[in-house]
């Protein structure tokens, strides 16, 4: 965590732009836009991979939305053994922090903001988080009761699948 948390200072902020959304069930791959928004895009995944510890470009994720909440999964295409542990590990952290209400992984590999956070935080106690290894990576689960938690992680997970051009339900 303390390698992350270097590198996460030294990042170099960008003009915030996005990327364009991609249609469900798109996976994230270069060069899909143009300009500035192409280069953000590069940015973001390359944020990513220090923080998720897998090129992207080498894992299917996916953002899901369900009725009492959603649920995020990685896995790595190839089954390398050191992509499957870094995803891993990476999803042990991430469920950590969200418990804790704490979202600067997200907030790093993003570049600011990321909507559904503050409502997420504020009711983190409302929230169930259940993480799981699958053969080639993790998932994570997000379960709540609470109406404005779930549109929250709705808008949380959608943001997520907009921004790295990945699949998952809405």
């Amino acid at each position: 965590m303390i390698g992350f948390l270097a590198l996460a200072a030294a990042s170099v902020s960008l003009s915030g732009q996005t990327p364009d959304s991609m249609p469900n069930g798109h996976r994230h791959t270069a060069g899909m836009t143009h300009g500035a928004v192409d280069s953000s895009f590069a940015a973001m995944k390359q944020r990513g991979k220090t923080a998720m510890r897998v090129d992207q470009d080498k894992a299917q994720h996916e953002f899901d939305n369900l009725p009492d909440g959603g649920r995020i999964r990685l896995e790595s295409d190839t089954g390398d053994s050191v992509d499957v542990a870094g995803i891993r590990e990476h999803f042990k952290e991430i469920e950590s922090a969200f418990r804790r209400g704490d979202f600067k992984i997200p907030m790093f590999v993003h570049d600011g903001e990321v909507p559904g956070v503050a409502v997420i935080t504020a009711k983190k106690d409302r929230i169930e988080y259940l993480r799981r290894e699958l053969a080639h990576g993790a998932e994570l689960r997000l379960r709540t009761h609470d109406p404005e938690a779930i549109r929250a992680i709705h808008a949380f997970l959608a943001f997520q699948r907009r921004e790295h051009r990945a699949g998952g339900a809405h």
